[in-house]
């Protein structure tokens, strides 16, 4: 005997076999090819289905146990890719957010030029506090997006309160102003700086040629400075081990200013005036 063969359109999932409750008639091909017509299980009615996390009452997503809510939720925690992958691409929408206002704050104050030099790159241009106090500011604020969000709220206070240098004008004001600042400040650790910076071949920066001490600064060839830092426990101690392995210290470090540091790690990292 020769029994009827169903003829299913698409795929059909084990949890519509499950749903014994919804029937539909549906053609079959009978013997020698003879329609017969019989019942198969019906595809339930997703769009009726409740998220299954308890408490939630939206309805869940087609094929899913979950609304779309929890789906991603769920997702998120569970997926390692997925999550990575999210972040990633978060952290570059939330950048290029970043950039616009960043563009509408500039065009207030005159344009992306240092106010100084004149240098038009916006790789190396970052906003300035007239009377200092920059990083007290963002520290009261919540940090450096929450600032920059103020400011294109209030433009009139922008050009009140900022102007637009460049890393090395911005470095030499501080420099001029309060003298070095953070860790430098200590004798001992300027000591060990200008001792490396003798040992890397002098101060002069192996782009531009800038001889200026006061904005030179230890840069990792390769990158990875934030980290060898910490694998080292800070500046001073970073400093101290690379003065007794001259010939690591050679391979891996180099002497740069503020602009072509900056320029190399934002060229590198694809992102414009994090400043």
């Amino acid at each position: 005997m020769c029994w009827p063969r169903p003829l299913y359109r698409g795929r059909v999932t084990s949890l519509q076999f499950q749903a014994r409750q919804f029937h539909r008639p549906l053609f079959c091909q009978g013997h020698k090819g003879s329609p017969s017509l019989i019942e198969v299980p019906r595809e339930p009615d997703f769009s009726k289905l409740k998220c299954s996390i308890d408490g939630c009452d939206r309805e869940a997503a087609r094929y899913q146990k979950f609304c779309w809510k929890h789906d991603y939720l769920v997702r998120y925690w569970t997926n390692p890719v997925y999550r990575e992958k999210r972040k990633a691409t978060k952290r570059a929408y939330g950048r290029k957010r970043l950039q616009v206002k960043r563009d509408v704050i500039a065009d207030a104050l005159g344009g992306w030029r240092c106010v100084v030099c004149g240098n038009s790159d916006c790789d190396v241009l970052t906003f300035d506090h007239k009377d200092g106090f920059g990083e007290a500011e963002r520290n009261q604020m919540g940090g450096q997006f929450p600032t920059i969000n103020y400011y294109f709220m209030n433009l009139n206070e922008a050009k009140r309160k900022l102007q637009v240098l460049c890393a090395n004008c911005n470095w030499r004001k501080n420099f001029d102003g309060a003298g070095i600042t953070g860790l430098e400040s200590i004798s001992n650790t300027k000591l060990l700086r200008s001792r490396l910076i003798e040992l890397l071949g002098g101060p002069t920066c192996a782009d531009c040629g800038e001889e200026d001490e006061r904005i030179l600064t230890i840069d990792h060839v390769a990158g990875g400075g934030t980290a060898d830092r910490r694998l080292r426990g800070g500046y001073p101690q970073m400093l101290r081990y690379y003065l007794r392995h001259p010939q690591e210290a050679k391979k891996t470090l180099g002497i740069r200013c503020r602009n072509c540091n900056w320029k190399k790690h934002r060229t590198r990292a694809g992102v414009r005036y994090l400043g």
